[in-house]
């Protein structure tokens, strides 16, 4: 439902026609063209209002992005069939008794390049552009399906109902840059001409495909018989895959099937190439930190999955020591806190969480020192880093400030740990997290006290220093941290059974994160301050104290809670203190 009067295109580029205030659009199958059609269902109404007026649009765009993808739904539920599709033909692919065959293959589907795309527009600022809230959107006539596959992943009918709605989405996302005021038109990634051929006498397949639009980051999956093999199964690859890769023809990516999937022979496969936006990755990037202090640079990859990772997964050492893991989190809404002190908190930008805190190990392949306490040496690289203070990880490594600082300014000082990622990386956005960030992605969807959802879990009465809730989710005082059952303090060169335990030894959260409660406290970017709500908070404007979460190996289960908060002066070190990496997306 539209606001004015608004040009309508089809997915190519073709004009449809006009439509006026309180109209919309339907998408019918078949070659048909989308034609108006009035758009006055109740919830279509109620998301209309939410941004009704061209200035409440302009401030703020997200709602209308929001409102026009609410809306477009809508449509397809009350205007669009449901077609139920015939057998898919076989595809040639994997074939033969000791080897992987050739053959054409299909890219990405529609309705993924189509998905891409859109995150595209809520997380990318358009080349050449009007600023929009930071945020921008393709003009109408925009060609916006970003790949036309060689071969159908879902055959017939079923592909005409996904093509049918991504169109309707696409008009839906093209009305709200108008009914923004955006005019801005930019390119998109696509794949095109994928093709697979398997090296004669080996298991080695070679996958080549073109890249047009902009530069993408690409990923690889392989099906059979119209089922994608899982992740884990396709890691060993090299070539033009899992980073950045610029724009051409004949682009290669080589997968190993014969270390990942050696025990397997079919003759229906087919590749599936994605090319994701640079400012709307996949689900987990990796910074590659093996070259050691003195590199120039961080190679920098991205997974669709944990899985994904090549060398086993995430079990390795590798990633607890020379490369760093991240998980990407959706943004949100939640209530920060608890009881009487919470409020409703929303954060506005996706961004990636470590999934376990920063080691020793990836401190000192940064930094080139080694300042934690603990100090075994059969486990202190596998341990969180500890005893470094709030200015050594982002600002002064000299242990003072920069000036000016957050929440004033994000900027950190070049030789800090946090310069050295950004510069070594090419990457914004790295840094500790917001607070609210923090317990965001403690929490993942959880209100209970502890991450694991339960609510029986307590830390009231005799909960509250010993916890059978806690023991399985990390290190405290009372499960190792202490010797003699919570009594003595452990020594700096005690093993990982005490004091702080190896990174990952516990449960992980709905969201896969380690140790988000106990091992060491955590510090977040913001200051200390009385706990505040809204969208985005940066915490006090000033101060020389922050603020740490999770307890740590010396707390009682009482101070490891997902909503406790700690003040810890910012130029303090502590054998109890470290830090999580975080990356605030565009």
């Amino acid at each position: 439902m539209f606001q004015g009067c608004v040009q309508v295109s089809e997915a190519d580029g073709g004009p449809v026609g006009l439509c006026e205030a309180g109209e919309g659009v339907r998408a019918l199958a078949n070659g048909w063209r989308p034609h108006k059609v009035a758009a006055d269902s109740a919830e279509a109404r109620k998301w209309f209002d939410a941004v009704a007026g061209r200035q409440k649009a302009l401030r703020d765009p997200a709602a209308a992005l929001a409102a026009a993808d609410h809306i477009a739904t809508q449509w397809g539920e009350r205007w669009l069939p449901t077609i139920v599709p015939p057998p898919p033909p076989p595809v040639p692919g994997l074939s033969g008794k000791m080897a992987v065959g050739s053959g054409q293959l299909a890219v990405g589907s529609k309705q993924l390049a189509i998905g891409n795309m859109q995150s595209a527009m809520g997380n990318r600022q358009p080349k050449d552009s009007p600023k929009v809230g930071g945020r921008g959107v393709p003009a109408a006539g925009q060609k916006t399906v970003t790949t036309t596959p060689a071969r159908e992943s879902v055959p017939g009918a079923k592909q005409e109902e996904t093509a049918m709605r991504s169109i309707t989405n696409t008009v839906a996302a093209v009305a709200a840059a108008v009914t923004m005021g955006a005019g801005a038109v930019y390119a998109v990634p696509q794949v095109s001409n994928v093709r697979m051929n398997q090296r004669a006498g080996t298991r080695v397949v070679d996958v080549l495909y073109d890249l047009s639009g902009e530069a993408a980051i690409v990923t690889l999956g392989i099906e059979t018989n119209g089922v994608p093999i899982p992740d884990s199964a396709v890691t060993y690859l090299s070539g033009d895959v899992c980073k950045v890769v610029e724009i051409g023809q004949n682009r290669s990516i080589v997968w190993n099937a014969g270390v990942d999937w050696p025990e397997n022979v079919t003759e229906n496969a087919k590749a599936r190439v994605t090319a994701w936006a640079v400012d709307a990755p996949p689900q987990v990037m990796v910074i590659d930190l093996s070259g050691g202090a003195t590199t120039n640079s961080y190679p920098v990859y991205y997974y669709t999955s944990v899985e994904a990772l090549p060398y086993g997964g995430l079990t390795n050492e590798i990633y607890k020591a020379a490369r760093l893991v991240m998980s990407k989190i959706n943004r949100g809404a939640f209530m920060m806190g608890e009881g009487s002190a919470s409020f409703a908190v929303t954060l506005t930008q996706d961004f990636y969480a470590g999934v376990f805190e920063v080691t020793q190990g990836q401190w000192f392949n940064v930094m080139g020192a080694q300042p934690s306490q603990f100090n075994d040496p059969a486990s202190r690289t596998f341990r969180p880093v500890e005893n470094v203070s709030y200015y050594e990880i982002r600002e002064n490594p000299n242990n003072s400030a920069i000036n000016p600082n957050w929440p004033q300014s994000d900027a950190v000082h070049a030789d800090s740990f946090m310069g050295k990622l950004r510069s070594k990386t090419g990457l914004a956005g790295l840094d500790l997290p917001t607070e609210a960030q923090w317990e965001y992605a403690c929490r993942a969807g959880t209100t209970t006290c502890f991450n694991d959802g339960d609510g029986n879990a307590n830390v009231s009465g005799g909960n509250a220093n010993t916890n059978a809730w806690l023991d399985v989710l990390g290190r405290y005082k009372y499960n190792g941290g202490f010797l003699a059952g919570g009594v003595t303090s452990p020594a700096n060169d005690c093993g990982p059974a005490n004091g702080t335990a190896i990174v990952g030894s516990y449960a992980p959260n709905a969201w896969g994160l380690y140790d988000m409660h106990g091992n060491v406290w955590e510090r977040c970017l913001d200051k200390y301050g009385p706990l505040t709500g809204g969208a985005d908070p940066k915490g006090a404007v000033s101060g020389s104290s922050g603020v740490t979460r999770s307890g740590s190996w010396e707390s009682g289960a009482v101070y490891c809670r997902s909503a406790f908060r700690f003040e810890q002066i910012l130029v303090n070190r502590s054998r109890s203190v470290g830090f999580r990496l975080f990356r605030t997306l565009p």
